[in-house]
């Protein structure tokens, strides 16, 4: 199969992942392997994040892409670091004579990596990470490199955006849920619906029930939730 057919059945593959029932992780992974298998000159690959704790390895194809991510970071520079800040394509045609990030490059080299070309992972409102690619050999990555690259990094972070979305749903999902289970939000909701009130109003009249009967918060919402006739589904003593 030629590059554009291997391309395509790259592109064809993210798109599905959409729908699958992959992780954030694995999906990662699946796309730094499909830029191996895609992009011409490209020898290995990984997905970097970029959040508040700093910059992550996340996926990589081969234990060099953790060596020279771990580089930039350590440098402070480099084409990964660079295409984040900038949301732009940056690469280095030879590590052994590039003079833009000296310091990484020359450490890069010793390593045997030649060639670095990386992606940004565009998400909405901002850049997620960058798809980094890199080559043994100078000059390996060429214009259909980066058309590739391009297209692939663009599939790529679709998923990883709508599995980050889900993701963050669902925490926050369940941290409600686990809320919403507790006595005293129970026993603010009973109050709520019993006296016609807000949730503020409510809490801080449970707040002053637990203080007048000398009781703990949580001893007093038990102690009103209790209250509840299961059978009746009201307060005992109440006609349904």
């Amino acid at each position: 199969m030629n590059e554009s057919g291997r391309l395509f059945d790259a592109l064809d593959e993210l798109a599905s992942l959409l729908l699958s029932k992959e992780t954030i992780d694995s999906t990662m992974r699946r796309i730094a392997e499909l830029a191996v298998s895609s992009v011409p000159g490209c020898a290995a690959a990984g997905i970097s994040i970029h959040d508040d704790r700093g910059v992550t390895t996340r996926a990589a194809t081969d234990p060099i892409v953790n060596v020279i991510d771990d580089l930039q970071t350590e440098k402070g520079e480099g084409p990964c670091l660079q295409a984040v800040k900038e949301d732009r394509v940056c690469s280095i045609e030879s590590t052994s004579m590039d003079d833009l990030w000296p310091d990484f490059s020359r450490a890069a080299a010793r390593h045997g990596v030649l060639s670095c070309l990386a992606f940004p992972l565009d998400e909405p409102g901002g850049v997620l990470g960058s798809l980094n690619l890199y080559a043994f050999s100078s000059n390996a990555f060429g214009q259909e490199s980066a058309e590739s690259g391009i297209l692939l990094a663009a599939g790529g972070a679709r998923p990883l955006t709508a599995m980050r979305m889900l993701a963050a749903l669902q925490k926050r999902a369940s941290a409600l849920a686990k809320r919403l289970a507790s006595p005293i939000a129970q026993a603010t909701g009973i109050l709520m619906e019993r006296e016609h009130l807000d949730e503020m109003n409510a809490e801080a009249l449970l707040l002053r029930m637990a203080q007048e009967d000398g009781l703990a918060l949580e001893e007093k919402a038990n102690q009103l939730i209790r209250a509840i006739s299961p059978d009746a589904g009201g307060l005992r003593g109440e006609t349904p």
